[in-house]
Order: structure tokens, then sequence, then C-alpha cells
């Protein structure tokens, strides 16, 4: 070590006595003992123990006094530094002149070593130990952190009870990073206005953040992540969030925002708060990147885009997971994605959903061109307008989806769907569905561009007009299905379809279970027809009255003779598809 403390750890009492190797181990790392020493740092951004700047000299040599040619390390050199022994800005043995230094605990604090145009490029190695009570008061400046810039390797550190304050491109560790973070973690307050993380800042395409974590109290303005203000083209991996998060807009749980980065094993488990828009508890925005095997069990709020793992998605959501609440305000809802413009697959929500309008289990606004594939939701949700088990309102396409929540609230209600005007099959819904205005067991209104195929609904439906076991008012297309939930209503109920001014084809409902004889009770009825449970149950495969529904892909288990149909579909990905991973089927 740099400087050696005689009776390490006897107290107050030790005295520094000068040492001649400052890369004792020869592993090419020099010594960090002092807080002097990790400051000295700054004038040799490169890690090879020799200053960048001979104006600086005096100073480094102060940290580093009576250093060799080379500083001791080996004949190949040295590549960065490493701590010692924990430090404490707050406690003077800390310090190389067992005095605290004020013009690091007060005022503006310490000033962050390299920035986004002359980062630092060493390694620094932490060793397992902790930097306590970093202080920056720093309200106007940008590239803020223990290093205000890195591209270089930073790992085994912790920071805790970091108190930083700056204007943008704020972490604890790293205002701007373009290197590597592992095993690393920090605790305390952060505010910023963008850009602000519990780690980091801003990681670029070459950073990397792995096994790391924040339990850090953060507030901003906007772009603010748990452990990431904003990820362009960068990877963060097995790493998770713990604290609670204040931000007006772009508020994620590991990452405020990511332009074609990667997200992999990201967890959140904090709170999460949004007073405007987009929240999500792994990204409030998910630009072209790939979020997959992530989990949030925290709260998410905000006044819409609100989710449990991308508030907006345009670009892959795969293999996640939700069992936290999420809450909106107006709207945009969803257990996994608020607005969805590209690909949901593989994913699932359990917690429960609430908001306005476009509020769904698992997908709140599935846009056109949109897909949500093999994924399904089980939590309750509530709302007013275009609500629905799976997805509040649709124009993209869902392929082998399901809800099994129940879900309340006003106009456009459906057990998987509330407002469908894209493509939806292979898919059903078993929850519980209360409304007033176009309630149905899967969809609650299907458009004249909504597209409904091979799919059925057992749930009980409740409410005042335009009332279905399957849809409450369809206007486009229903082929090859069936209801057999209870139906109750005040007009315009039927045990299919409330209203119908569409084309349904193949269908079916149970006339016993629905307690009604009526399938469609204004419109058109044909292709709508009633059948007992027992008739039901017949087929043993595609034949009798479902001898039709093989034309959409053969998806349907029909099992034996004491179950209605049920679906198959392929959710652990060993490529195929049976009834038995397909939920909870009857």
């Amino acid at each position: 070590m740099a400087l050696l403390l005689a009776g390490l750890g006897a107290g107050v009492g030790c005295r520094f006595i000068p040492i001649a190797d400052y890369d004792r181990d020869d592993d090419g790392l020099i010594d960090v003992a002092t807080l002097e020493q990790l400051y000295a740092i700054r004038y040799d951004l490169d890690g090879n123990g020799a200053v960048d700047d001979v104006s600086y000299l005096e100073i480094y040599l102060g940290a580093y006094f009576e250093a060799p040619g080379g500083m001791g390390c080996p004949s190949s050199g040295c590549v960065g530094y490493e701590l010692v022994r924990s430090l404490d800005f707050d406690v003077a043995t800390a310090y190389g002149g067992y005095e605290v230094r004020p013009e690091w605990t007060q005022g503006q604090g310490w000033a962050p070593i390299g920035n986004a145009v002359a980062p630092y490029t060493g390694d620094f190695l932490g060793n397992g130990h902790t930097i306590a009570n970093l202080y920056i008061n720093r309200p106007d400046a940008g590239s803020v952190g223990l290093f205000g810039g890195s591209a270089g390797g930073i790992s085994e550190l912790g920071l805790t009870d970091v108190l930083l304050i700056a204007h943008n491109a704020a972490g604890a560790l790293a205002g701007w990073n373009n290197g590597s973070i592992r095993n690393c973690y920090s605790t305390g307050v952060i505010e910023a206005g963008q850009n602000v993380g519990g780690l980091a800042g801003s990681n670029h395409a070459a950073g990397v953040i792995a096994d790391s974590y924040s339990g850090a109290q953060i507030a901003a303005n906007s772009t603010t992540g748990g452990l990431v203000g904003y990820n362009e083209g960068g990877i963060i991996r097995d790493s998770y969030y713990t604290g609670t998060l204040f931000a007006q807009d772009a508020g994620g749980g590991i990452v405020g925002s990511t332009l074609d980065g990667v997200i992999e094993r990201g967890r959140f488990s904090g709170a999460l708060n949004c007073s405007g828009r987009t929240c999500g508890g792994i990204t409030a925005i998910n630009l072209g990147g790939r979020i997959s095997d992530s989990d949030s069990v925290g709260e998410v709020s905000a006044d819409e885009h609100a989710a449990g793992i991308a508030g907006i998605n345009q670009g892959t959501v795969e293999g996640s997971h939700v069992t936290g609440p999420v809450i909106a305000q107006n709207g945009d809802a969803g257990g996994v994605v608020g607005s969805n413009y590209a690909l949901v697959r593989g994913s699932y929500a359990a917690g429960p959903v609430s908001g306005n309008h476009r509020v769904g289990g698992l997908v709140g606004f599935n846009l056109r061109g949109a897909e949500v594939r093999n994924s399904y939701a089980t939590g309750s949700v509530s709302g007013s307008v275009a609500v629905g088990g799976l997805v509040g309102w649709n124009q993209g396409k869902i392929d082998g989806g399901y809800a099994i929540g129940g879900v309340s609230g006003f106009d456009d209600l459906g057990g998987l769907v509330g407002r469908n005007s894209g493509i939806a099959r292979g898919s059903y819904a078993i929850g519980d569905i209360s409304g007033r205005h176009r309630v149905g067991g899967l969809i609650g209104y299907n458009s004249a561009k909504g597209s409904v195929t091979n799919s059925y609904a057992t749930g009980r439906v409740g409410g005042s007009f335009e009332v279905g076991g399957l849809v409450g008012q369809n206007s486009g297309v229903l082929a090859a299905g069936y209801a057999a939930g209870a139906v109750s209503g005040e007009r315009n109920v039927g045990g299919f379809a409330g209203r119908n001014t569409g084309y349904i084809m193949d269908s079916y409902w149970d006339t016993e279970t629905s307690g009604l004889a009526t399938g469609v009770a204004y419109g058109s009825a044909a292709g709508a027809a009633g059948k007992t449970g027992t008739e039901l149950r017949e087929p043993g495969g595609y034949e009798g009255i479902y001898a039709g529904w093989g034309w959409g892909g053969r998806r349907w288990d029909f099992g034996l003779t004491n179950r209605r149909p049920a679906l198959m579909a392929d959710l652990n990905g060993d490529g195929v598809a049976t009834r038995e991973e397909f939920g909870p089927q009857q």
C-alpha cells in the first residue's frame, strides 16, 4: 500500500510510515489508503502511475510522497488503483494528515475524477471496501459522481451515505460511463435534473454494469433510473434497485431511458413515482432495446404510461415478470408495458393494475404493428374506458395470451381486451367482468377492424347494456370461439354477444352456464349457436360442431368428453405447444 499504517486498525494513535513500493502485491494496481491518494487519481487518468500533466506532479507526490520511479509497479507497468481499506470522508483517520478536509465535506464538496471528455480509463478495484459520506454539491454541473467520467473498470466498491446534488449526468459512481461497473453498490441521496442514476448518470455503447445495485433515494426531473439515467447501447445485467425514486418524467427502476441498449435479469423492488408521464419498473422508455428475464415487485405510479417493466416499449420485452402494483392517474397503464409499439413475449404480470383509460393487466395500449405473444396476466384490473384483463386497447396483434384476473370499470371492458381494433387469436379469459356499457367476457368492443379467432371466455359478466358472454359489441369478425360464463345485465344482453353488426362464424355459447337462451341480443345471430355443456364437450377433435375450427391453425386440445375445448401454446419455448403449459384452463 502507498502508506503503511503502523499497527493497521489500531486507532487514531497510529502514524503513517512511507513505503517505497506503492504496489506491494505487484498486481499492477497502485494502492489507495487515504482520501488524498483517492483524490490524486485525477492526475493519472490512465492509471499507469505517472501524472498526465507534470504541472500537477507536486500535488500528486503530496499524496504519494517518496514515490519511486514506476511507483513500485511490476515490469509490465500499472493499469489502475485499488483500495486497501475502507474510507470515510467524515472520519479523520481516512486522511493522510489525520484531519478532515472541509473542502470535501462542505461547500461544493468533492470534485469528480475525470469527465466525459477526459474520462478515467484505468481500473479501480475496491476489494470489497467502502467509501462513506461522499459529498458533492454542484447544482450547475454535469458529469458528476465519484468519477465524473469513466471508460475504465470499476469493481467491488460500495459507496455508502452519498449526498450528491448536480444538474445532469449524475451518478454515485460515475456521471458518465463508457467502461465497466461490476459488483458495486450505492446508498444515500441523489438529487439532479436529468440523466440521473443511483450508480451512473449515463451509460454508453461500451458500458457494462453487472452484479451491482443501488438503494439510494433519488429525486430528479427526467430520465432518471435506479441504476442508470440514460443507457445508450450499453449493457446492464444481474443488477437491481431497492430504493425510492421520484421523477417528473421518464423514471425507471433500473434505467430512466434506454436507446438500443440491453437490460438482462434486472430487478426492481423499490418504490417509483412519476408526477408526470412515463414510469417503468425496469425502464421508462425502451427505444429499440431489449429487456429480458427481468422482474418488478415494487410499486410504480405515474400520471400516464405506467408499467411494471417499460412505460413505453419500442423494442423487445421478453421473459419478464411483474408482481408489484401499477397505478396511473390517467391512461396507458399495464402490468408489463404501458404503451407497446413493438414486441412483448413470454412475459406475465400478477399485480393489480389501475388507471383511467387504456388499462390492461399486461399492456395498456398495444398499438398498430405491435405484438403480444405467449404472455398472460393474473392480477385485477380497474379503470374507466378500454379496460382489459390482458390489454386495454389492442390495435396490433395478440397471439397466445390469457387473463384470469377480474376486470371492473365503465365502458369497453373485456376479460382479455377492453377495446379491439386489431387481431386477437389463440387466447382466453376466465376472470369476472363488471361494468356498464360494452362489457364482454373476452372483448368489450370489437370494432370493424377487429378480428378475434380461436378464443374463449368462461368468466361471469355483468353490466348495464351491450353485455355478452364473449363480446359486448361486435362490429368486426368473431370466429371459432365460445363463451361459457354467466351473463347478466339490463339491455341488449346475450350469452354470446350483446350487440352484433359484424360477422360471427362457427361460434357457440353455453345455454346452461350463461343462463340465457339468447345468444345475440341485438343484430344478426348468424354464426352463433347455443349449445348445452354436454354438446360442447362431445366432439373429440376437429369434427362435428368443431369441424371448421382448424382453419386458423390447430390450436385446440379437445381432450376428453368431461371438459370443453382448451387452447394450446408454447410458453416454455421448447417448440411444442401444449394445453398444460397454457395456464389454468378447465
